[in-house]
């Protein structure tokens, strides 16, 4: 029984939706902190869909809880000063 299986999936290339977040965000009043999983899940053109082992989504495009909690930490670890705005 072979368990060494990789969980990743090949990066989707989203460009429209992204523009339309980039300059929606331009829009807004203030300051807005946009997170991107995929700084931290992709390498290439494969995104990880899980880490450790512990699947991260519940769908195809929405994080599980403990998924949610384990990609907060990462970002927290690698931009320690994501919040640093707020007061």
């Amino acid at each position: 029984l072979d368990l060494d299986v990789s969980c990743s999936v090949i990066r989707p290339t989203n460009d429209f939706f992204e523009v339309i977040v980039e300059r929606s965000l331009r829009e807004v009043d203030g300051e807005v902190v946009v997170l991107r999983p995929r700084e931290l899940l992709c390498k290439d053109v494969e995104c990880e869909m899980s880490i450790n082992n512990v699947p991260l989504y519940r769908d195809d495009d929405h994080l599980n809880s403990i998924g949610s909690k384990l990609l907060g930490k990462l970002y927290l670890e690698k931009y320690s000063d994501i919040l640093s705005f707020v007061e």
